[in-house]
């Protein structure tokens, strides 16, 4: 990870003759510890698959938010920044002291709030947690009597509703909003869930 003082001059390890690098610009320092500027500039760490998938789908998301720039385009890219730096400063500090379970569930709710268009968040949401599948989805069914899928799909398809009942609004567009590609698969989904067809919805 390489500061805005240190855009080049980076060399593989000794001995190494291929390596990946991410590299970060920012306009203002990370605020999780651990990813401060050093004296050289320069952070080194090897990542795990499970650190390097989330990072690949943060990358999708903002390379999506930038393909569709609006008003809230910067705030969602701050966001995502922010993710960023909390999964790496996690990554650099495993362990951390276990958190309250209402806490836990807390943030678990805005994560999935902040990640509608994401069709299979449970591995994701753990990694961003640090919990397993089955103590995300132990906390899931205590509080709230569903699983975290059970929870997601139909938060996304009463979002779905919603967006369907707005004057104007395609079936391809809600589509497009909850993270499918294809129309088609959104609107088997959306039938299976609540039993009518989307565009049944937007009468």
């Amino acid at each position: 990870m390489l500061g805005p003082d240190c855009a080049s001059g980076w060399a593989a390890p000794s001995g190494e003759s291929v390596a990946e690098l991410l590299t970060w610009v920012w306009t203002g320092a990370p605020r999780c510890p651990g990813l401060g500027q050093t004296p050289d500039g320069v952070q080194i760490f090897n990542a795990n698959r499970a650190l390097i998938r989330t990072l690949q789908q943060i990358h999708t998301s903002c390379r999506r938010e930038l393909e569709r720039l609006d008003a809230l385009s910067a705030l969602a890219l701050e966001e995502l920044r922010f993710r960023m730096d909390i999964v790496i400063s996690r990554f650099k500090a495993p362990n951390p002291a276990t958190a309250e379970p209402v806490l836990r569930l807390e943030l678990a709710l805005r994560w999935l709030a902040q990640n509608g268009r994401e069709r299979n968040p449970v591995a994701p949401l753990c990694e961003y947690l640090q919990v397993s599948a089955a103590t995300l989805n132990r906390l899931f069914r205590t509080h709230l009597d569903e699983s975290v899928a059970e929870y997601h799909t139909r938060t996304r398809m009463e979002r779905a509703g919603q967006l369907l009942k707005k004057d104007g609004v395609a079936v391809k567009e809600v589509a497009y909003e909850l993270g499918y590609v294809h129309a088609n698969d959104f609107s088997r989904a959306f039938k299976k869930f609540t039993g009518r067809n989307p565009s049944q919805d937007g009468d």
